[in-house]
């Protein structure tokens, strides 16, 4: 998405009443009824079940156990009272801050004066629930959920004993230090979201070193830093404006119809600039052996997307204000502009409502789990009447057929072929138009790029730049990064470790009562066959040579934009009717702190960015490097045999291997662990959803299994090392906001819940740090729960 179209977007989800932050919505209500769920509990308790609770809680909570004399432990107290009761038993409550701080609730401050009264301890520390000064509060007896949860809480604020909260107390000192911002984007601190940070900053470090250096032609570092200094020099495409399009715009204009039209476009476009048919090279869905072009409809996702909000006259009327400034700053004058814009505007709506039609699929669903089916050239060519795909294509060196070309925007795509219709020329061309100067607004002026009303920094400018350097020269800088941090010896060791996990699998897999002996051959045989990348892909299969002229020789950054369109489009037609390698990584940078399992091709990719201190170092313990990356590469591999995953074998196609008994088995299993993790409490009146969490709450055991399982072949094995790197790799921390959030969005569960819920299910767990019943941490050995 182009930067104009993001700040339109924003622009009209501010007009609509909208809010554009990213974790806002939503928060106020989660809250409400995360808390208001509570109350469906039958089963009350008495002061009694209170003070055994306390009494199990170590005295340095410095509970005011004397306030007991003044009840009956057989007494039942209301919400409101059970709460009082609390409030003055935590009386010694240290000071919030940290984590505890920045997660409190939002209170309703007209209740002000009732917290100070009768909840001012619990108030202060953010550990008084909303429900509790609410009218049900006076009226709902205390129920052992309720109670339960504030211990829980009680525990993770004070993080002071490992058997009643693991993760608070090994993270203590980490939680307590964190300082956080709303208004900052400074919403949430982590062990990856630091080091994410510092690779980014080291990323960026070595693009300004590039920038600063001498170098010989042709080299990447040469090319990286022409590029750079052609797009951040404004002045000279200032001067340069919009002219370098002219000639698409002026090709376009003087088409009288539609034949006209398509045939100048065929002569004068590629796959990466072609303004009428989107195309994508990508992997084949069900056959991972072949490379695919997929085609879509020509107007951004982006745009589809503003039209929703588009139900106002003045969010209509932005639009069009926005789609004249458009055409004007690429050149137009007012009249012609005002024109383009209508006609644009006629046909992009129509367009965006047949890109969101229910039965209308993406790669973005393809990649959610969804069905998403692939139609073939031959089906999608009937709805083009007046432009032969294969013919285009083979115009631009793609040799295409029903094996190797289809769509899975079907609805979308075919409404667009009827659209392509003499009747409609003018809204052809003010759409092609409006493409050709998106496709090329970063290589242009000012105007083009921001807007002529849109004031920005030289340091606003700045990151755009290097943004945009890091898209198209992305791989160059990926290996430069891999050669200064990719620990030496890194790729082997940690080959070594996936390895290892993966025989681990095995050894569990062959053991499973529930699978059958066909299912079991169809795993292991997914296993043996599972690509492992670790810290930069196979760059000889997917790097891209630019050979780009310098500034100094007619460099400039409208002529590299069009050199590396045109490049890219002859080296994706080169490899088009090669077998295509599963080795290809194409998910992100390197620099990314991540691991991942890619099911369509069957492999694990390891990151770079993750392979780096405190996560990971090639001086670490075994038991060290088990907990951390070894844990995170079983619980990728894990995914393989998911919901989702067990429809893919072992070349990544789309093959389900179960039968309907073994899915029903692995079901109920998973409800399992909706039922374990449903409603357990993050901080307090913000709760997990089991249901959400699922998939990865069966991956994270599932890895923590495997993972144990090595650690139990290691002689005098240090678990408690094990068992720190795990939590500590985890250790984070949120606003109260982005808490809220992170539960209606993320499909984890986070911080204390993640590292705590895993760990309860381990005997091992268990024996190293002495739990037993009546510990915060203790989980019947009945409702613990094994997956694979």
């Amino acid at each position: 998405m182009k930067r104009k179209i993001a700040l339109l977007l924003s622009v009209i989800m501010t007009v609509s009443g909208l809010s554009t932050n990213v974790f806002a919505a939503g928060s106020n209500t989660l809250q409400h009824a995360a808390s208001s769920a509570k109350v469906i509990i039958n089963d009350t308790v008495t002061v009694g079940d209170i003070r055994d609770l306390c009494s199990k809680c170590p005295e340095s909570y410095n509970l005011n156990m004397d306030v007991f004399k003044s009840y009956s432990d057989s007494n039942t107290l209301t919400v409101a009272n059970a709460f009082k009761l609390l409030n003055d038993l935590c009386n010694k409550l240290p000071e919030a801050k940290g984590y505890n701080l920045y997660s409190k609730p939002n209170y309703d401050m007209s209740k002000l004066d009732v917290y100070t009264k009768d909840y001012a301890n619990l108030y202060k520390a953010g550990l008084l629930p909303q429900m509790v000064t609410s009218s049900m509060g006076t009226v709902v007896s205390m129920n052992s959920q309720m109670l339960n949860d504030f211990f829980t809480n009680l525990h993770r604020y004070y993080g002071q004993e490992l058997k009643n909260d693991y993760y608070a107390t090994e993270n203590k000192s980490y939680l307590d230090s964190m300082v956080l911002d709303e208004d900052d984007e400074k919403y949430e601190k982590s062990i990856m979201s630091d080091t994410q940070t510092k690779n980014e900053n080291n990323y960026d470090k070595i693009l300004d070193d590039i920038v600063k250096g001498t170098y010989a032609e042709g080299t990447k570092e040469r090319q990286v830093q022409d590029f750079y200094k052609s797009l951040i020099d404004m002045d000279a495409r200032n001067a340069r404006g919009a002219e370098p399009i002219k000639k698409y715009l002026d090709g376009i204009d003087k088409a009288n119809n539609l034949n006209e039209l398509l045939s100048y476009l065929k002569e004068s476009c590629n796959i990466y600039n072609y303004p009428l048919i989107g195309f994508a090279y990508d992997v084949d869905l069900n056959d991972s052996t072949k490379s695919t072009i997929y085609l879509s409809p020509c107007v951004d996702e982006s745009i589809a997307d503003m039209y929703r909000y588009a139900t106002t006259t003045d969010v209509n009327q932005k639009i069009m204000e926005y789609y004249v400034d458009y055409f004007t700053d690429a050149g137009e004058d007012d009249a012609t502009a005002k024109k383009d814009a209508k006609n644009y505007d006629i046909i992009a709506r129509q367009v965006a409502q047949a890109m969101t039609r229910d039965n209308n699929n993406s790669f973005d669903d393809y990649m959610d789990g969804k069905d998403v089916k692939q139609v073939k050239l031959s089906e999608v060519q009937k709805y083009y009447k007046t432009l032969n795909i294969a013919d285009l294509c083979k115009s631009f060196g793609f040799n295409v057929t029903d094996s190797n070309c289809c769509t899975i925007n079907f609805e979308a795509t075919k409404a667009w072929g009827s659209y392509l219709d003499n009747s409609r020329i003018d809204q052809l061309k003010a759409l092609a138009k409006f493409n050709i100067i998106n496709i090329y607004s970063e290589a242009l002026d000012y105007n083009v790029y921001y807007g002529k009303n849109k004031i920005v920094s030289k340091d606003e400018m700045k990151e755009d730049v290097k943004d945009i350097v890091e898209h198209y020269m992305g791989t160059y800088l990926d290996q430069i990064y891999c050669e200064k941090y990719l620990p030496k010896g890194a790729k082997e060791d940690v080959t070594s470790i996936a390895k290892e996990v993966i025989n681990q699998y095995k050894n569990r897999i062959n053991k499973l009562d529930w699978l059958s002996d066909a299912s079991k051959k169809e795993a292991i045989k997914k296993l043996d066959n599972m690509i492992i990348t670790v810290g930069n892909p196979d760059w000889s299969d997917i790097f891209v040579d630019f050979k780009l002229p310098t500034l100094e020789n007619g460099g400039n950054s409208f002529v590299y934009f069009e050199k590396m369109y045109s490049q890219l489009s002859a080296s994706e037609a080169a490899k088009m009717n090669k077998p295509h390698t599963r080795i290809y990584w194409e998910t992100g940078s390197v620099v990314y702190c991540n691991a991942e399992y890619v099911r369509r091709t069957n492999s694990i990719n390891i990151y770079t960015g993750i392979l780096q201190d405190p996560i990971y170092s090639p001086s670490y313990s075994r038991e060290k490097k088990l907990g951390s990356i070894g844990y995170i590469i079983a619980h990728e591999i894990s995914h393989a045999f998911d919901a989702s995953g067990a429809d893919y074998d072992e070349n990544g196609n789309n093959k389900p291997w179960w039968n309907d008994k073994e899915k029903e088995k692995f079901e109920d299993k998973c409800d399992s662990v909706v039922k374990l993790y449903d409603s357990k409490p993050l901080v307090t009146d913000l709760y997990t959803s089991g249901a959400k969490t699922e998939d990865e709450n069966v991956a994270d055991i599932s890895a923590m299994r495997c993972v144990l399982d090595i650690m139990n072949t290691i002689e005098n094995a240090d678990y408690k090392s094990f068992f720190n790197s795990f939590a500590s790799s985890f250790a984070g921390g949120a606003t109260r906001k982005y808490l809220a959030y992170l539960i209606s969005e993320d499909e984890h569960a986070n911080y204390g819940v993640r590292v705590n819920t895993v760990l309860s299910n381990f005997q091992e767990f268990y024996d190293t740090y002495g739990i037993s019943e009546g510990d915060a941490m203790y989980v019947k050995p009945e409702n613990r729960i094994t997956i694979w």
